[in-house]
Parts: C-alpha cells; sequence; structure tokens
C-alpha cells in the first residue's frame, strides 16, 4: 500500500476482545497446572501472551463481579450490594461508554442470566445480544459476535467485543459431543445430572433429593436462585429427618460430576479457538488484544457443596488473566506474571490499550504497565465482596473473611472497626498450608487477622457507596468527558 496508508494502518487503535468463561477456576487449566488437558488453546494464549499467576476476581457471582470487571469500581460502589435489587445504573461509567466515545464499535453478547442487558450491562454497547438460552454458552454468543463483526461496514474504526457464556457453571451440562469427553463408563448417575437442580441438592457428597432450592424475582423482572441455598441445604442436611431419602455418591459418581466439569471446560475453550481461527481468518488477530478471564470460579464440594455464592475461598475467586493478541505488547509476550492481578484491572488495562486513562475513582491499575524491567508497585491485598454480605482480604499467603454485618448496613464498617476479632465473625485462613481453606487459624494469628482487618476497614472506609453516587445528566457527562476528566 502507498505510505500514507501504511502510516494509517500503524496509528489505528488496537482493537478488543473480552472473553469471561463464568465458573472458570484457574486451578482447572493448563495455566493452573491441572492434569487434566483441556484448555489446549488457553495454553497457548498463556505461552504466547501474559498469564498471571495470582488473579482473582472482586466477587464471587456473576452480577456484581462483571459490575466491577466493566467499569474498574468495587460492586458496592456502583449500587446497594443486595443481590434482588443490584442494576449497574445508567449514571455508572462503562468500560463500553468510553470505548463507544472513543470510536469504538461495541458488540457484547451474552449468556443472559444475570448478564442480562435489563440488569444495565448493555450501557455503551451498539449491539447487546444475549443467549436464547436462560444461561447460554459460547458456541452461540461467539457465533453471534462473528456475524456482527461480519456484518460491521467497511470503515477504519476499531472494534471492542465482549464475549461471555456459563459453560463452566452449574450444573456442569456441556452439550453434544462434549458431554462424555473424559468417561469411558456412563454410570446410573448421569440420569440425575439431567434433573433439574441435582448439583444443588448436593451436600458433603450426599444427594438431598426432598431439598427444594428457592428462587425469587430480581426487581427488574428476572428469576434468580438465591445464594442462601447453600446455607439452607447444609441446614436441611444436618436435619437427621431428612436422611432417609438421601444417597451418598460413591467415589465413582463424583468423579463423574468432575468429568462433566472438566468437559464443560473443554467445551468453552474449544468454542474459544474456534472464534479466535475466525478472527485470523479475517486478518483481525494481528491488531486486537485478547483478554481472557472469568466472573468467579465454582465450587466442586471442597467445602460442601456445588456452588460459588456462599463463600470467597480461592475455589470460588480465584481465576484465570490471560493477555494476549497480536496487539500486546513484546515485552509482555510469553510471560507468566507473577504479580498480584484482579479483575477490576480489566478496564484500566483495555482503555490504556485503548490510548486512554480509566475514569478518575477507578480502583484498578493497567496490567500493561508491568513491563519486562520493572514489574511495576506490587498489589498487596485484593479485597472482595461476596452476595451473602462478606467481604474478604486475599495476601499471597493469607484471607481473612468477616461476615458479621449486613453489608448494605450503614453500620457495616462500625461493625467491621468494633467486633471481637475472636468473636467467631472472622476467619483466617493460611494458604501456604492449607490451599483449600478448610482450616481457620486465626486463635493462633490474631496479630496477623488485627493487621488485615485495618487494612480491610481502610478500604471499606475510602469506598463511594453505590446508594449516594451522583446521577450526572448525559450532556454533563459529554462536556466534562471534553474537557478530560476521564
Amino acid at each position: 500500500p502507498p505510505p500514507d496508508e501504511q502510516i494509517i494502518e500503524e496509528q489505528r487503535p488496537a482493537n478488543i476482545v473480552l472473553v469471561s468463561i463464568d465458573g472458570l477456576r484457574s486451578d482447572r487449566i493448563g495455566l493452573g497446572s491441572a492434569a487434566q488437558k483441556t484448555t489446549p488453546n488457553l495454553d497457548v494464549l498463556a505461552q504466547t501472551g501474559a498469564s498471571f499467576v495470582f488473579s482473582f476476581s472482586q466477587a464471587n457471582a456473576s452480577l456484581l463481579s462483571h459490575a466491577s470487571m466493566l467499569t474498574g469500581l468495587y460492586a458496592s460502589e456502583i449500587h446497594r450490594p443486595s443481590y434482588l435489587e443490584y442494576i449497574v445504573p445508567d449514571q455508572t461509567l462503562t468500560l463500553s461508554e468510553v470505548l463507544d466515545a472513543l470510536g469504538y464499535d461495541t458488540g457484547g453478547f451474552v449468556g443472559g442470566g444475570t448478564m442480562s442487558g435489563t440488569l444495565g450491562f448493555q450501557q455503551g454497547f451498539d449491539v447487546y445480544l444475549q443467549s436464547k438460552d436462560h444461561f447460554g454458552g459460547l458456541k452461540e454468543t461467539s457465533t453471534m459476535a462473528i456475524d456482527w463483526l461480519d456484518a460491521l461496514e467497511a470503515n477504519e474504526n476499531p472494534f471492542f467485543v465482549f464475549l461471555h457464556g456459563y459453560d463452566c457453571q452449574q450444573p456442569f451440562l456441556p452439550s453434544g459431543s462434549f458431554e462424555h469427553t473424559s468417561s469411558t463408563v456412563v454410570p446410573p448417575l448421569d440420569g440425575l445430572l439431567h434433573t433439574p437442580q441435582f448439583t444443588a441438592r448436593v451436600y458433603d457428597g450426599v444427594m438431598y433429593p426432598g431439598f427444594e432450592p428457592e428462587s425469587a424475582a430480581h426487581t427488574v423482572g428476572l428469576t434468580v436462585s438465591l445464594p442462601s441455598n447453600v446455607v439452607q441445604l447444609g441446614t436441611y442436611a444436618s436435619d437427621k429427618t431428612n436422611q432417609a431419602d438421601a444417597t451418598r455418591m460413591g467415589e465413582s459418581d463424583l468423579q463423574h460430576v468432575m468429568e462433566h466439569y472438566d468437559s464443560s471446560v473443554l467445551a468453552a475453550d474449544t468454542h474459544i479457538g474456534e472464534f479466535l481461527d475466525a478472527l485470523t481468518q479475517r486478518g483481525l488477530l494481528d491488531n486486537t488484544l485478547i483478554v481472557i478471564t472469568s466472573g468467579h470460579g465454582a465450587e466442586l464440594l471442597e467445602h460442601g457443596a456445588y456452588d460459588h455464592r456462599s463463600n470467597l475461598y480461592d475455589t470460588s475467586t480465584r481465576v484465570p488473566l490471560i493477555l494476549a493478541g497480536g496487539a500486546l505488547p513484546e515485552a509482555l509476550r510469553g510471560r507468566a506474571v507473577d504479580n498480584i492481578a484482579q479483575t477490576i484491572d480489566i478496564t484500566p488495562t483495555i482503555l490504556d490499550m485503548a490510548g486512554t486513562v480509566a475514569p478518575a475513582g477507578s480502583r484498578g491499575r493497567s496490567l500493561l504497565a508491568l513491563d519486562q524491567d520493572d514489574q511495576g508497585e506490587e498489589v498487596q491485598v485484593v479485597f472482595q465482596e461476596g452476595v451473602l454480605g462478606q467481604i474478604a482480604a486475599r495476601t499471597r499467603n493469607w484471607r481473612l473473611v468477616f461476615a458479621g454485618a449486613d453489608l448494605t448496613s450503614p453500620s457495616f464498617n462500625e461493625a467491621l472497626r468494633n467486633m471481637p476479632i475472636d468473636g467467631g465473625q472472622f476467619q483466617l485462613f493460611d494458604l501456604q498450608n492449607d490451599p483449600n481453606e478448610t482450616l481457620d487459624v486465626l486463635h493462633s494469628h490474631k496479630q496477623v487477622a488485627t493487621a488485615l482487618r485495618e487494612r480491610m476497614l481502610a478500604w471499606r472506609e475510602a469506598l463511594m457507596t453505590g446508594t449516594t453516587r451522583m446521577d450526572i445528566d448525559p450532556k454533563l457527562r459529554e462536556e466534562l468527558r471534553q474537557r478530560g476528566y476521564w
């Protein structure tokens, strides 16, 4: 091409693809040294791009976690953290709104459920489509994304694709040929796996057919299962009168459920690989940044249930985070980055790639700043919020959990400050010696717990609150944008 065209091509902003595989925990992929070879495509991305070894989500449920991921704020800064009321309000500035203002074509393709556009996630997207299924997967959403890219007019606009699927979320039922990829024998239990709410009725390896999980209506009209179901299931299981119809699952049964999960991971990986192949065939991958992550992990009976919303342990909140693609800076390629990373870093990272800064007040940082020679200032503590009102502070070696007050209460910080550290509302886990977080060691490490409580309190006191965020007029917002306020 003529020199002028070469200059235009060189200066064109990078395309950006953000992929969220809900339910994917980092230790079940090759990057996490999983024995199961279920992620060949993600493994290649990790090897050729930047993979973050210590990466965490800010919440343990899709709704709150993605709200944080797509704004760079903590969930309780965006809206009052009540699960059946939670939305992303119009006045919250989102990643897609910033990219749209920068001239990006923006498309969101999600699995529905609690990623529905009616919850506010559609803001800033030219197109926001969701699966026909209530909790759809990447096979459908990636096809919609490619169709949208093919329909874009031939112009010089960069694009932003947000691709999401519930492939790895319970009940772990991958479709078609993926269903039994690692099983040679299909046990009788397999039929039960296909019954409604099967995984929601298993506690400590015992299936309780008489337990009825509850659902409720969200304020926008969606029906959602209640996060408290796991707590109720534990209570149900402890009642001896409910043992008569209970069935203890054998080791082969438990292994078969795990195989279903791993098959779900393989399905998600395959569909991502197909999507990336489609980008390559269209000549789009060379100028694209690919970000791979998850809104949360998955409990696989480590703490009693098949779940993710009842706790903030690593099983529920330690997620993959991979940066890859032709637009990734050379200094970050082929690196396993040891720095702590968080999904709240994704918005600043993407906006850095787009050539701008994150909106004022954003809590994360750009991961592109971690160049080859200087890995930047180390994040010392990851802060997390749970949909049952817990909060957690996670360092490299410790996790402190506080569950002693209602997260929506104005007196939450007072309770956090004043409750006795050894009064039963706090738990401390030593990740070096207890990676599964099964043993509370607070009584033998009160000094560690007290220091982490101080960090936790400072974090909470510095937060804006979702109930008091100013409603900015759209014209004023645009004026502020033009004046460089974000």
